[in-house]
């Protein structure tokens, strides 16, 4: 579990772990519970405080403006890191079904708890539409399962930019990673490696 020093270094790891969401547009990367849930929790716990009376007694009014600011900076990241998650989750939806039931554990990484629920109903629901829809075409067009619909296999690629030293395996090639340094590397190696915890880079 992820150890934070001070909110600042919390929020730098919020902002480093929304990034790497955006950059990554097709690819739903690992669940990061230790900040998301955390943070949730921090929030949560925030919001009842500053909405007690007695606290409006005892703080001061500007006090209370810097709670809620640093509130507002948390819950914009937060929104936006699990905004581009459903939307990658819905764009995903099949091989993300069919990873949970071959490997469930490692389906969980990638998805919350909540986030698999919301795949469950959301395929369900595609699956009702289009059964609605195609109920009366021939039987054998009437097959259609959301979980059936294969990924497209190509190589794709994206930017990283060091964070400390380090050599890593990119199918045939070794790729030197340096602190500041931006190279290039196939997503399903950055998927792979993120999914074990890597901190050696972020995506740019």
């Amino acid at each position: 579990m992820e150890e934070f020093e001070s909110l600042q270094q919390l929020y730098e790891r919020l902002v480093e772990v929304t990034q790497n969401e955006l950059e990554l547009k097709n690819d739903l990367l690992p669940y990061q519970p230790d900040v998301v849930d955390y943070i949730v929790e921090q929030i949560t716990h925030m919001n009842s405080v500053i909405n007690n009376p007695k606290t409006k007694d005892r703080w001061k009014p500007f006090t209370i403006e810097q709670h809620k600011i640093e509130i507002e900076r948390f819950s914009y990241l937060i929104n936006t890191y699990l905004r581009t998650r459903v939307k990658k989750i819905e764009a995903n939806a099949p091989q993300l079904i069919k990873l949970l039931r071959t490997d469930m554990d490692r389906g969980l990484k990638f998805l919350s708890p909540l986030e698999a629920k919301y795949l469950d109903r959301y395929s369900g629901s595609i699956d009702t539409f289009i059964k609605n829809i195609i109920k009366d075409m021939p039987e054998n067009m009437q097959q259609f399962r959301l979980a059936n619909i294969k990924k497209m296999d190509k190589t794709e690629y994206a930017f990283v930019q060091g964070l400390t030293e380090a050599t890593i395996e990119d199918g045939d090639a070794e790729i030197r990673l340096e602190p500041g340094v931006c190279r290039i590397l196939t997503v399903s190696t950055i998927v792979d490696l993120l999914e074990k915890g890597s901190r050696q880079f972020k995506l740019i």
